[in-house]
């Protein structure tokens, strides 16, 4: 059963990729950037999101999920602060949920591997001021503090 799993997996992802060959919307993109990530193919994920943001720079969906995909990976942590910090300056909701709380933390990461350990503080803090409950950002930033 294993091996049907991997199959499936191989086979979705091969799909995938034939649908960013094609794919002219940038929200379609980034839904397989997550997607192709999720399958463990971050290079294919990052290009995916990186066509998405040349069709539509600012593309809630797409900004969002670039700083997300930088933040799990720890790739290229410029470009993901540079999108979550776009994605902050509008609105912050997507499909009628609000992701301001969450892009802070994500945002929090970002800063906190690039070393700036007072911006992640900020960050990890003002995703609780707006969601007092997020449990990843109450987590971030007591690590942080444990840190020092």
């Amino acid at each position: 059963n294993q091996a049907l799993a991997n199959e499936d997996k191989a086979e979705g992802r091969t799909r995938l990729v034939e649908a960013v060959a094609v794919l002219t919307d940038a929200s379609d993109l980034a839904v397989a950037g997550v997607s192709l990530g999720l399958l463990g193919d971050n290079d294919t994920a990052f290009a995916a999101l990186d066509k998405a943001l040349s069709l539509d720079p600012t593309d809630p969906l797409t900004l969002y999920q670039r700083g997300r995909a930088v933040a799990v990976t720890g790739r290229d942590l410029d470009s993901g602060r540079d999108a979550l910090l776009r994605f902050l300056s509008g609105s912050a909701w997507i499909s009628g949920v609000n992701y301001r709380a969450a892009a802070h933390w994500r945002l929090g990461m970002i800063c906190q591997a690039m070393g700036d350990k007072m911006t992640a503080e900020q960050a990890y803090k003002r995703a609780l001021v707006l969601q007092p409950k997020h449990k990843e950002a109450q987590a971030a930033l007591k690590a942080l503090k444990t840190a020092g």
